[in-house]
């Protein structure tokens, strides 16, 4: 493979990966972006422990409790079972999930993207069309 193509496959491979939990959003996103949860406004990110299970450590008046973390538990990537909640970069102002926010977010402005170059190609398509058959 050459130089120049090898850059492109990679470049195109990091697109792809950083669009995939976006279009995913609602399987990659461990909760509603629009629940909130009032009693934990901005809630730091969630401390997980990684050996030797992966697990959301709470703490809870003096004690900590280690709630291990589910995957593909609920229609969703990963999961906690309750209390323990999962917010991987915390919650706003109104209690609500800022990763999940965020996955859903993306999603609307990737659809506003695909949504502009395919209208700017039909107007392209359209005049590029009129201009050769009228010309």
């Amino acid at each position: 493979m050459r130089e120049g193509n090898r850059a492109i496959a990679i470049r195109t491979a990091l697109l792809v990966l950083l669009h995939l939990p976006v279009i995913f959003a609602g399987f990659v996103a461990p909760y509603d972006p629009g629940r909130q949860y009032r009693d934990l406004v901005y809630e730091p990110p969630s401390s997980i422990e990684w050996f030797p299970r992966p697990a959301v450590i709470v703490r809870q008046s003096g004690t900590e409790l280690r709630a291990p973390i589910h995957l593909f538990r609920g229609g969703h990537l990963f999961a906690v079972d309750p209390p323990a909640h999962l917010f991987l970069l915390g919650t706003g102002r109104y209690g609500r999930d800022v990763f999940s926010r965020l996955l859903h977010g993306g999603r609307l402005s990737l659809s506003a993207g695909v949504t502009a170059a395919a209208l700017a190609l039909l107007i392209g398509t359209v005049a590029g069309l009129l201009l050769v058959f009228t010309a």
